[in-house]
């Protein structure tokens, strides 16, 4: 049996479902129908049983598939495809016995990898889920999974267990901007010799207004929101981004958002022509937070160029005041 790498394993199930006449089109997909459909030579039947979730039996002139009857349908999609990619990706083998677990391995570590992660790839191609997973999880505040799930007509933990196989390319496509196409496709375990496992498209965001907010913040910089409130904040990758004054490492603008200068001091706070702020802060000169509660000292530090509230203390910002950025309701 060639090995196959996590990418070689993806085009030949592409190249699978393409001569299967399987289109973008055509998804969601019912496995057992297309079991029904292409293997004109086997029976499906479904049996009772206590150690697996499915078994094919490829015979000389007879293919049987049984599905654990014990099952439930979005089960026996996961399990059939299953099957599918061992029929035709493992010609060699006669006899597959699969446990109910997706990520156990049973007859053969290496087949029973090729088989979960081929089957994940038909059912869940990364170029349709990866996108619709990220616009999915803005969209769903309580996150993505089960409409996921319903979607492709499989399990919640098939869909984490998708999500998790696919994290390095999450990232690229998310947090590199690459184009779906783009992106290299790397299992697991190679990415862990390349010490790219902290890697991660996750973030931690407002629930409010889905933008990114620091660890360390009290108030989301962009709405404004209480971040100490019950589900104030959500880690994934449904966050947005909201319109910015490109601000520099020194914090400073390096084009004056209202007069346009770009001859900016380095070391001033605001423009020479116009007079207006050149970084954003928080307008906070007291010794209490926007909720009356003591800070330890006045609130007056460099903020970043999204900021329309401090994340300190709550208070709006100059670059909010002078109307740089629009107000996030």
């Amino acid at each position: 049996m060639k090995y196959l790498t996590k990418a070689e394993l993806y085009r030949r199930v592409d190249k699978l479902m393409e001569e299967l006449d399987i289109t973008t089109s055509d998804y969601p997909i019912d496995s057992v129908s297309l079991a029904k459909k292409y293997f004109l030579d086997a029976q499906i039947v479904y049996e009772n049983f206590d150690n697996f979730c499915a078994l094919l039996y490829r015979g000389k002139k007879t293919t049987t598939l049984a599905l654990n009857s014990s099952r439930t349908p979005l089960m026996h999609n996961f399990d059939c495809m299953h099957e599918i990619i061992h029929y035709f990706l493992h010609e060699e083998e006669n006899t597959f016995q699969c446990t109910g677990n997706e990520t156990a391995f049973c007859v053969s570590d290496f087949l029973e990898w090729q088989a979960n992660e081929g089957a994940a790839e038909a059912l869940m191609p990364y170029k349709i889920f990866i996108p619709l997973y990220i616009l999915m999880s803005k969209e769903n505040e309580n996150g993505a999974s089960e409409n996921l799930a319903e979607y492709f007509g499989v399990t919640e933990r098939v869909v984490q267990n998708r999500i998790d196989n696919l994290n390095y390319e999450i990232y690229q496509y998310k947090v590199l901007n690459k184009s779906i196409d783009d992106i290299e496709i790397l299992s697991k375990s190679s990415c862990e010799k390349q010490n790219l496992t902290s890697l991660t498209a996750n973030s931690l965001y407002c629930t409010k207004c889905h933008s990114k907010t620091p660890i360390s913040a009290n108030f989301c910089p962009v709405c404004g929101n209480n971040l100490s409130s019950k589900n104030s904040t959500k880690s994934g990758v449904g966050d947005i981004s909201h319109s910015s004054i490109e601000v520099l490492d020194d914090y400073r603008v390096s084009v004056c958002p209202f007069c346009g200068n770009e001859n900016i001091s380095r070391t001033g706070f605001y423009c020479h022509i116009c007079g207006k702020p050149t970084v954003n802060r928080c307008t906070n000169q007291s010794t209490k937070d926007s909720n009356g509660i003591a800070l330890e000292w006045p609130c007056d530090e460099f903020l970043s160029g999204d900021a329309r509230f401090c994340p300190t203390c709550g208070s709006e910002t100059l670059f909010s005041k002078e109307g740089y950025l629009t107000k996030i309701k």
